[in-house]
């Protein structure tokens, strides 16, 4: 699809990505990204329960 549009239409789709993106909050983002990370090193760790 992205073959299909010139670069007029490129940067257009960029800037509103970028906007988009921008519109999260800082921390929300950094909340989400610490989430991640603490359900990634449970996944990661061995289980100890019986």
């Amino acid at each position: 699809m992205s073959s299909d549009l010139n670069a007029k239409q490129r940067l257009a789709l960029s800037r509103a990505l970028l906007v988009e993106a921008l519109r999260d909050p800082v921390w929300l983002i950094l909340v989400q990204r610490l989430l991640k990370e603490k359900s990634a090193a449970k996944s990661s760790a061995p289980s100890k329960r019986s």
